[in-house]
């Protein structure tokens, strides 16, 4: 009990003194769990610990909790919260099928996926005490929700990754969270498939990655919110290859963490390729994180949430006689 608290302790000071750490999901000790370490990727650390599967991990909007998806409850793969030292678990969501992908927001949402890995997915939405279950989009048949999402604008918007079993493709969408008005489509690109959308601390960047079917490539994308014009698209530089499986924007939002297959590593498990990286957002000074033959993927930086609401405009009326009157 006293080196938890004291691990507890420790970590506090490290988010009051600013200093960069980030959680990814990694395989190594026989299931994917939850780990955190430095920006640089020292001090690598298993935070879930457990004979589970646990992945998906998300930061809360103050940086003192981690969301994710977990196996731990035979029903289905359900999602709990944890502190950064592993402790306090709590469980948000319960029953059968699978929920994966949760993203918290200032405005205390988490949304998620659900049926996950099947066809009509759809993101839902619950408050960080359990409460409030949404369904916030509603796909057709042919379509699916699972391609990653995340908020902005402090919440009260989504935006999300949609694909299109006729065609193929997927674009990324964005909704408002309150289901008020309709689903706006961002991207529509011949050839070229838009995913894992993640918006920055600051919430005034959006990245994601892009693969290009023909000729089969992952790049990774920067675009403003809102106008969702494109500021640059970073091609992968060695021993990044392709297969982008996550992507974050650093505490600062001066840099991408992202996971993808490294040339090099010995093994012919392609999910076994998958490490961790961070470049800087003009596309220089590519950083690893991690080098082994496990499976290392899902980088979020712990990092607080700074992404202000939309205003809303304001509509004064005035009475004949020069003061505005009650109705």
């Amino acid at each position: 009990m006293q080196k938890r608290t004291l691990s507890s302790l420790f970590l506090a000071f490290l988010i009051l003194s600013g200093c960069a750490r980030v959680v990814f999901v990694s395989d190594r000790d026989g299931q994917q769990q939850i780990y955190k370490s430095w920006a640089g990727g020292s001090f690598q650390t298993n935070v879930s610990n457990n004979k589970y599967t646990d992945d998906f991990p998300d930061i809360s909007p103050n940086a003192d909790r981690i969301v994710f998806a977990s196996l731990r409850e035979e029903a289905g793969q359900n999602l709990y919260t944890m502190d950064l030292a592993g402790d306090d678990l709590q469980q948000l969501t319960t029953g059968v099928g699978q929920r994966i992908r949760p993203r918290w927001a200032p405005n205390d949402l988490i949304a998620f996926v659900y049926p996950a890995y099947s066809q009509n997915a759809q993101i839902w939405s619950v408050k960080s005490d359990g409460t409030e279950l949404h369904q916030v989009t509603f796909p057709t048949a042919m379509e699916s929700d699972d391609g990653g999402h995340d908020f902005y604008a402090a919440g009260q918007r989504l935006v999300f990754s949609r694909s299109d079993r006729t065609t193929g493709k997927t674009d990324l969408y964005t909704t408002a969270t309150d289901l008020s008005g309709s689903v706006q489509r961002i991207t529509q690109t011949p050839d070229i498939s838009e995913m894992l959308p993640a918006v920055s601390h600051d919430g005034l960047l959006l990245a994601s990655s892009a693969f290009y079917h023909t000729p089969s490539r992952f790049t990774l994308r920067i675009f403003n919110v809102g106008s969702w014009t494109m500021v640059r698209e970073i091609s992968l530089p060695p021993p990044a290859e392709s297969n982008i499986s996550g992507i974050s924007f650093s505490r600062n939002d001066q840099r991408l963490f992202f996971s993808a297959k490294a040339a090099g590593v010995p093994t012919p498990n392609q999910e076994d390729r998958q490490e961790v990286f961070s470049i800087k957002l003009d596309g220089t000074d590519l950083k690893r994180l991690t080098t082994n033959q496990a499976y290392d993927s899902q980088p979020v930086a712990i990092g607080r949430t700074r992404q202000t609401p939309l205003r809303t405009p304001a509509l004064f009326v005035h009475g004949h006689s020069g003061n505005a009157t009650a109705a």
